[in-house]
């Protein structure tokens, strides 16, 4: 909570990685504002952009590590993310030539399926082409089904394609 006169909203400027609250809600007194870094495309519009023939291996090596680095910090905190996506992994860069994209960096987000890991119990998680041979089985979960899903988009960069195309099932496990 911010009471109105203690701090601008018209300081957090896009060129220092905020957007700008053009508007707020609330009482005169408090003001609730939401403020997110503002990121760049989603792994998925960069293989579209690049007409999913899929990015180089330097990019996709990158990607991997950082991507990593996120599953053991997850993991510490014992949380399952349980929903990674290309559409779920966003670029911290603007800066693009065709496909090179320049000072590479990456952010997971969306955790509003996540969980801690003696939460389990969700029936439908992980999006259909992401899905950890675990969770289609019904089987008890954990962290490693986030591991899974990144092996699952990372083949897809390379690959330019979903990795597992048709809506899987427990017959699609035979691939």
């Amino acid at each position: 909570l911010v009471k109105e006169n203690d701090y601008s909203l018209e300081e957090l400027r896009e060129d220092q990685g905020f957007h700008r609250v053009s508007q707020a809600h609330g009482s005169p007194e408090l003001i609730q504002c939401i403020v997110f870094e503002l990121l760049s495309l989603s792994l998925y519009e960069l293989l579209k952009l690049n007409e999913f023939e899929g990015i180089r291996m330097d990019f996709i090596r990158r990607f991997a590590i950082q991507l990593l680095n996120a599953l053991a910090f997850l993991r510490k905190l014992r949380i399952i993310h349980s929903d990674i996506k290309p559409e779920n992994v966003l670029l911290k860069s603007k800066s693009k030539t065709g496909t090179c994209v320049c000072k590479v960096g990456i952010k997971l987000i969306d955790f509003g399926t996540s969980m801690h890991t003696h939460e389990n119990g969700f029936d439908y998680i992980q999006s259909r082409y992401y899905r950890a041979p675990e969770v289609i089985l019904g089987h008890p979960y954990s962290t490693p089904i986030d591991m899974w899903s990144t092996g699952c988009v990372l083949a897809e960069l390379f690959l330019g394609l979903h990795y597992l195309q048709e809506t899987i099932s427990r017959n699609s496990l035979a691939l």
